[in-house]
């Protein structure tokens, strides 16, 4: 809620069969693709859109906490590499507002008991699609 996304204009950034990109406001840009495989791709979003400065993956941290995929925008038109890996979206916010966006969730003191039946993908699979369908909310309304 802090970054105002969903009160910032919605952008078309590039369109191909399998990706979408697009931005809203001048702080985000959020890359989709309806496919679950891996693919790079070099694109040119219009990037003048956004402010000039660095952008970040909020979904993508090493670990030493650190963002592992991130890009320059210059205010004028530049390309950007864009890797896919099994499908999964990407959430880029400019670096100067990050410190209100955190992806570092609590760890319990007491080690959780295995499930039957799911394991550590597929808890990462539900949370991505948790947040894909709280991300679409705001782009419909």
């Amino acid at each position: 809620k802090g970054l105002e996304i969903y009160d910032g204009d919605f952008n078309k950034q590039w369109v191909e069969e399998d990706l979408y990109v697009y931005s809203r406001g001048d702080n985000t840009l959020i890359v989709l693709t309806n496919t679950g495989g891996s693919f790079n791709r070099t694109i040119t979003p219009y990037v003048d859109i956004l402010k000039a400065g660095e952008y970040c993956n909020v979904l993508d941290i090493d670990e030493d906490e650190m963002f592992a995929d991130c890009f320059t925008a210059d205010g004028g038109i530049a390309d950007i590499f864009i890797d896919i890996e099994e499908g999964a979206g990407k959430f880029y916010v400019a670096t100067d507002d990050i410190p209100i966006v955190t992806t570092k969730f609590y760890e319990p003191t007491k080690v959780p008991t295995e499930e039957k039946g799911a394991d550590g993908i597929d808890r990462v699979y539900g949370i991505y699609a948790v947040f894909m369908a709280i991300l679409m909310t705001f782009l419909w309304n």
